[in-house]
């Protein structure tokens, strides 16, 4: 997600600290209005303790039928969902609860290819991380995150639909704005310019998404 290599990355990020120049990594996840709202209740304390976090992905097509044309991604050297979607929820999880580090990963390979099947215990912080992901079954595409807490527990789907479980149900919680690559572009334009942004990935993020992911690799 950030550079070639983890040596290339953690120059990338003692460089820009340097630096002090605007940075940014374009996670998909970063300015959603669930995210934001995610946050919110996290910073309130509406979750109560965090217990963990479950991550599921779920492609009965990889690449995916839109990412036909880009034979890279189904290469192990660069390719897989680990790399390509994974990495956005390992940011949202770093983001939300604190440093992310893998514990114990793996991922199952075939001859020749991008990984078939991938899971896994990662922390964020002290929180554990449970994730597992699977391509090429008879089933539906699934992209979930779940964070589960004492008080609330709060499920995100399909990128953009949020729900909170509150009184023995799962609730949906209105969104305004999805978020986009021309959002996020201006909020990097509005970062060039001095005024910084919560909402933007900086490249020492992007480093611990970056490490985590290819503790899978290992």
């Amino acid at each position: 997600p950030l550079s070639v290599s983890a040596e290339d990355g953690r120059t990338m990020r003692d460089a820009a600290a340097a630096s002090g120049l605007a940075t940014a990594v374009n996670f998909a996840l970063s300015d959603r209005d669930v995210v934001l709202e995610v946050e919110r209740a996290l910073a309130a304390g509406e979750a109560g303790e965090v217990l963990g976090v479950d991550v599921r992905l779920q492609f009965p097509q990889w690449p995916r039928e839109f990412q036909a044309d880009a034979a890279w991604l189904d290469g192990r050297q660069q390719g897989g969902f680990v790399r390509e979607v994974f990495s956005h929820f390992a940011y949202l999880t770093d983001r939300l609860l604190g440093p992310l580090r893998a514990v114990d990963v793996s991922a199952d390979f075939p001859a020749e290819g991008s990984e078939v099947a991938a899971r896994g215990l990662l922390r964020a912080g002290d929180v554990p991380v449970h994730f597992t992901g699977v391509a090429g079954v008879a089933g539906p595409e699934v992209y979930e995150w779940v964070l589960w807490g004492t008080r609330r527990s709060y499920r995100l789907r399909d990128w953009a639909r949020l729900e909170v479980f509150e009184d023995g149900s799962w609730n949906p919680v209105p969104s305004r704005r999805r978020g986009s690559d021309a959002s996020r572009l201006g909020l990097f334009a509005e970062a060039v310019r001095g005024t910084g942004s919560p909402n933007l990935a900086g490249f020492d993020i992007a480093l611990r998404v970056q490490e985590a992911v290819e503790a899978f690799h290992a």
